[in-house]
């Protein structure tokens, strides 16, 4: 029997935090979860990265990007199941900040 492989730690390719991707025994690889390769089919995607958070955030604020870019229909689901069953976990962010609403009510 193999001991297990130490996590895989990289950084995310938006927004560079640091990705720490755990090793799955069963399948005998690391989580598919975090890797933008696994999602979007793309060979220059692959070896690629992302956090929690991009994810997250593609989901809820891109969702026109987040179709156009996996264009794998079981894949879509399973990302969205992800999210919302808790897996990829993410805060959502207003599509503008306080700094500008007050610049847009000033004018």
């Amino acid at each position: 029997m193999s001991a297990d492989k130490p996590p895989l730690i990289t950084k995310c390719l938006n927004c560079g935090k640091k990705v720490v991707v755990k090793y799955v025994r069963a399948s005998r690889d690391y989580s598919q979860k975090n890797h933008w390769g696994y999602w979007t089919e793309a060979k220059e995607n692959d070896g690629c990265y992302t956090c929690d958070q991009c994810l997250f955030r593609l989901y809820k604020n891109y969702r026109w990007e987040f179709c156009q870019l996996i264009p794998n229909k079981k894949k879509r689901v399973l990302l969205r199941q992800y999210i919302v069953n808790g897996d990829i976990k993410g805060k959502i962010e207003p599509a503008f900040s306080k700094l500008r609403i007050k610049t847009i009510k000033k004018e």
